[in-house]
């Protein structure tokens, strides 16, 4: 099908995506990534992508008194705006059970929290599509259909002080168990020529990289970070002949697009790229020597070759692993008092790899990682230290308030298996009833939201029973144990985000 040469920004993916497959992506389709500053709402895969490098859009950027453009196929009127610029688009299928008002709640606090401000913001009733006007469109593009599905949709903007503004227009809907969401962003404007001079050599915190040799014409700044050829929005595409490398950081320019193709490393000033001139597409900026500065990188090539990033402390699942790509990585750098594990599935699932020193080959590993862990040693030992909690606090806890949440006992995701840092606290509750034969204690598990709730309610039902086998393999009698589950029912902490979530995966004991 192809797309007519105007066409509105929000609206076209549903029309041209509206019936979505049933695919389930294991990753993101290839070549396409997360945009710079804009966390995805965890489990979601990208299912397609586009990059034009111009067109034209009418936003709905107040209310809904508007009008659909069917020869020009944009909406106009007095809450329509009317914007060109370069257009960057993804669509995105969440994991099943996710729904559109769960969605639609993370992206209303993300969306502040990156910039932006936002525009307007709805959502229309099932089988309610009048006020979008999306049967129209639908027919337009695709003949004859209709748009049945419940939906919500806003747009947002950020203004730099460059005079630069970009748009974001997100569109959420639920189809087939799941959410679906669809998000524009459209750069407008150009950044004026800055005047070289002393006060630009004063300002040597950035990367500034030049449309022309001897540091001359436009130019655009980068931090540290990774940007790919949508974030060249000022300097533009194929057109570096010239960077500026302050003191303490390098820089990678790629040929093209997704770092992809030749590599060139620079860690000084260099006013003209001869071999290198006019062809970056690509870029990825980070401190000298990052390894040995607090973070682990992770290598596309055996003995540190090839495409690499870097990774702080945290969890990062394959949608963060966007510049080394998944299932990619062949050789790990570990800087001392850093732990990495490597995890053969998405979402910390399948097998496992544990790292803690410079690994050149993965021979049983190599091109094998999808999502990762990186641990200061410090702090897993004492985190784990807090997390053992004695039979004496046990019992103070159901003496108090009957009840007692436990987090030292841990599982792989989706998972009923006991991890052997669990064993403590297993052996602090067999102690507990073994100096109390009376006691008997109802084993309660808990999970965080993700997934649908008949699983998720299976799978602590299952924790829990793993815990009181662990339990009677200690010489605890059966007779004194029950198991419950509970689900993602009873969370204590928010499931927006991995901490609270780490606080609502948690077994309870109960007194009985």
């Amino acid at each position: 099908m192809k797309f007519p040469k105007r066409i509105n920004a929000i609206l076209l993916t549903i029309a041209f995506f509206g019936a979505a497959s049933s695919t389930v992506w294991a990753a993101d389709k290839g070549g396409c990534r997360d945009f710079s500053g804009m966390e995805r709402f965890e489990g979601a895969d990208i299912e397609n992508c586009l990059t034009r490098n111009f067109e034209v859009y009418g936003l709905l950027t107040g209310g809904m008194n508007v009008q659909w453009d069917q020869k020009e196929g944009l909406y106009t009127g007095p809450d329509a705006e009317t914007v060109e610029g370069r257009r960057n688009w993804i669509h995105y299928r969440t994991a099943d059970g996710d729904s559109s008002e769960q969605v639609y709640r993370y992206y209303m606090k993300q969306i502040p929290a990156a910039g932006f401000r936002i525009l307007n913001e709805g959502k229309a009733a099932d089988n309610d599509s009048s006020d979008l006007n999306l049967d129209a469109i639908m027919k337009t593009l695709k003949g004859s259909a209709t748009f049945s599905e419940k939906f919500r949709y806003m747009t947002a903007v950020k203004e730099e002080s460059s005079g630069v503004r970009t748009y974001l227009a997100i569109l959420v809907y639920d189809n087939d168990n799941r959410a679906h969401i669809f998000m524009d962003v459209i750069n407008v404007g150009e950044q004026k020529r800055k005047p070289s001079g002393r006060s630009e050599e004063k300002n040597r915190t950035s990367v500034v990289v030049y449309e022309e040799n001897n540091y001359g014409g436009r130019n655009q700044s980068f931090g540290v970070g990774s940007f790919d050829v949508q974030n060249l929005d000022i300097i533009g595409n194929d057109a570096i002949r010239s960077v500026k490398v302050p003191g303490g950081l390098q820089v990678e320019l790629y040929e093209n697009g997704h770092f992809e193709g030749r590599k060139k490393v620079l860690t000084q000033d260099t006013p003209a790229l001869s071999d290198f001139d006019r062809v970056t597409s690509s870029i990825i900026i980070k401190p000298k020597e990052a390894a040995g500065e607090g973070g682990v990188v992770v290598y596309e090539e055996e003995n540190y070759g090839g495409r690499s990033q870097v990774f702080g402390t945290g969890w990062f699942d394959v949608q963060k692993l966007n510049i080394i790509g998944n299932d990619a990585i062949r050789s790990v750098k570990v800087p001392a008092g850093f732990e990495v594990e490597l995890y053969e599935h998405w979402h910390f699932g399948g097998r496992k790899k544990v790292l803690n020193q410079d690994t050149a080959t993965l021979p049983d590993f190599s091109q094998m990682t999808s999502s990762i862990i990186v641990k200061k040693i410090a702090d897993r030992e004492r985190a784990e230290s807090a997390e053992t909690v004695s039979a004496g606090q046990i019992a103070e806890g159901l003496a108090a308030a009957g009840r007692i949440a436990l987090y030292g006992i841990h599982f792989d995701f989706d998972r009923d298996e006991i991890r052997p840092e669990s064993g403590s606290s297993i052996s602090e509750i067999a102690k507990l009833m073994q100096g109390n034969p009376e006691l008997k204690l109802l084993v309660v598990g808990h999970t965080d939201s993700q997934g649908l709730e008949p699983h998720n309610l299976d799978l602590s039902v299952r924790r829990a029973s793993a815990v009181i086998h662990a339990l009677v393999a200690a010489g605890i009698s059966a007779d004194h144990l029950m198991a419950h589950g509970a689900g993602s029912s009873q969370p204590v902490a928010t499931n927006d985000n991995e901490e609270g979530r780490a606080k609502n995966r948690r077994v309870e004991l109960v007194k009985q």
